[in-house]
């Protein structure tokens, strides 16, 4: 089976998207290519194709994104095409053997956006719902990150594949004896002040512990940050394997927005297989997830924050054990084995249906 991923805005080794979903089906033994910015070459048995697109903001850009992607789509000749983002769903609606991925919360975080302007907002996110509703009655199957974005596709077309971590990645992540390690902190992911950037850049200068915080992950605009705080950018899977060794604690600080409450991010299963105890805020589903793979506070408190990251750095053997439990709940309740499976089962489906309509 030829599967085909077109994604005009993220890059071609994204996690989601290679990382799990290509790799996985390259393994079972499919023909997998990857259609994104700046793709070249092959990996794992996934091949790579450049969009030759911009990603710049704009409508003439998304027009030609549209344009190379829809060219890219009729080289290739899939049996399955499963697509990325929300912007290619004019193109979903004109092939076969679509398969839609909803890696978001998307109608619920572009409201979330716009704190100041909420009609604006709110107009967005019904222009979302209703694009959405379009690609549910166009494509063959759904994909869905998490339980909560599911509810928004019709059931009988939807599965949800969560983005836990591939067991070989999980033992990339586990570093050495957390007391013989630099006093780390880390956040992975996009750097946003609904993301806790600020309450996090302000912890870490309240810590009396040696500690430093590390950002991995594009940063925002309007942000500044301490000289305790070293900020990355976008790191590689090799670097965030060789951050994550070398951390101590993991730091999840979302805001209690809509958008975050339900949702499951991939930082936190990360931090949980790398065996560091993780800093989160205290959300109803978290506080299930997690248990006592780590600390649960108010995202807002500051001085909360900070007497956590403290307390964690300073018993070292308190928190080598919080990361164990949570290397243990990854490998029995979240490993990406059985969602891979659930999607390779989709693509079955959905090709058959394709070859018999």
């Amino acid at each position: 089976m030829r599967i085909v991923h077109l994604t005009t805005l993220h890059a071609p080794l994204d996690v989601r998207i290679f990382v799990k979903e290509g790799r996985t089906a390259a393994t079972a033994g499919h023909d997998v290519h990857v259609v994104a910015p700046g793709a070249e070459g092959e990996r794992a048995g996934v091949r790579f194709h450049d969009l030759g697109a911009s990603t710049d903001p704009g409508p003439a850009q998304l027009a030609a994104r549209l344009r190379a992607a829809r060219r890219a789509a009729r080289k290739l000749r899939a049996d399955v095409y499963h697509v990325h983002e929300p912007e290619l769903i004019p193109l979903a609606l004109t092939l076969k053997g679509v398969v839609y991925d909803a890696h978001e919360e998307t109608p619920l975080e572009v409201r979330a956006m716009h704190p100041d302007r909420p009609l604006f907002g709110r107009a967005l996110s019904v222009g979302w719902r209703s694009a959405e509703r379009l690609v549910s009655a166009a494509a063959d199957g759904i994909v869905a990150a998490t339980p909560s974005i599911a509810t928004r596709f019709p059931e009988r077309k939807t599965i949800v594949v969560r983005n836990f971590p591939t067991a070989d990645e999980a033992e990339r992540f586990v570093g050495g004896a957390h007391a013989e390690r630099p006093a780390n902190v880390v956040y992975l992911g996009g750097v946003t002040a609904i993301r806790g950037a600020r309450e996090m850049a302000a912890a870490i200068e309240r810590v009396r512990e040696p500690a430093r915080l590390v950002l991995a992950g594009p940063v925002g605009a309007g942000l500044e940050f301490g000289p305790r705080t070293d900020v990355r950018g976008s790191l590689g899977r090799d670097e965030v394997a060789a951050l994550l060794r070398e951390a101590r604690v993991g730091l999840l600080v979302l805001h209690p927005v809509e958008a975050h409450l339900e949702s499951l991010p991939i930082k936190l299963f990360e931090y949980m297989a790398a065996g560091i105890p993780v800093v989160a805020s205290d959300f109803p589903l978290w506080r299930e997830l997690i248990g006592g793979s780590g600390v649960l506070v108010d995202p807002h408190d500051v001085d909360a924050i900070a007497r956590t990251i403290e307390d964690l750095l300073a018993d070292p053997e308190r928190a080598e054990a919080i990361g164990r439990a949570g290397r243990e709940a990854v490998a029995k309740r979240f490993s990406w084995k059985p969602e891979g499976e659930r999607l390779l089962s989709l693509y079955e489906r959905v090709a058959s249906r394709v070859r018999s309509g």
